[in-house]
């Protein structure tokens, strides 16, 4: 655990959801994004190999709407 996730559960929460909110708006929408269920908790990744799910790289493409 890092430094920053001991302090104020309330701060570490607001912390923990930033990011989440931060990822989501960078990769959310790709079609190779990857999501899964584990211990009550859902993760999400990229489908590329060697790719940070987060962080929009150059294979980012939309989902088609049907």
């Amino acid at each position: 655990m890092d430094r920053w996730e001991f302090g104020d559960p309330m701060e570490v929460a607001a912390r923990r959801q930033a990011a989440a909110q931060r990822q989501e708006r960078a990769c959310g929408q790709c079609e190779r994004k990857i999501s899964m269920d584990w211990r009550g908790q859902t993760l999400h990744a990229c489908g590329q190999k060697r790719r940070t799910y987060g962080v929009r790289c150059e294979f980012f493409r939309m989902k088609e709407s049907a």
